[in-house]
């Protein structure tokens, strides 16, 4: 199985490199747009559960997990921004397209696309 970047659009047709590089860049505003979520509020709160006094005997790794436990937060704030749907990184998502994408075809109102390949094979 091979993965290229997504050259049609959905109806078929070629995609310019214009268009190819505006979906690029739609792309890459939406993982800022995550990242910027997932560091502000979901890290945020897991060191907040990481320094509460409801921890048990059970589930700690000692001094490895002092020391990778920031790391982790990241991976997982990352990964629940990602996949989360209250609206919050479709909101800055979309502003920031407008900020950036000022042409009124290229900034979405809608949420953006999730990075797009095509699976050949």
């Amino acid at each position: 199985m091979t993965v290229s970047p997504a050259t049609t659009n959905p109806l078929g047709s070629a995609v310019s490199d214009a268009q190819r590089e505006n979906q690029t860049k739609l792309v890459e505003l939406r993982h800022a747009a995550e990242q910027l979520v997932g560091i502000t509020f979901f890290q945020t709160l897991l060191q907040s559960a990481h320094n509460s006094t409801l921890k048990g005997e059970i589930g700690h790794g000692g001094r490895g997990e002092e020391m990778f436990t920031a790391q982790l937060d990241v991976i997982f704030a990352e990964r629940a921004a990602k996949s989360s749907r209250f609206g919050l990184v479709d909101e800055i998502y979309a502003r920031m397209a407008k900020r950036y994408l000022p042409d009124e075809d290229d900034a979405p109102n809608a949420p953006a696309p999730r990075a797009g390949v095509d699976v050949v094979g």
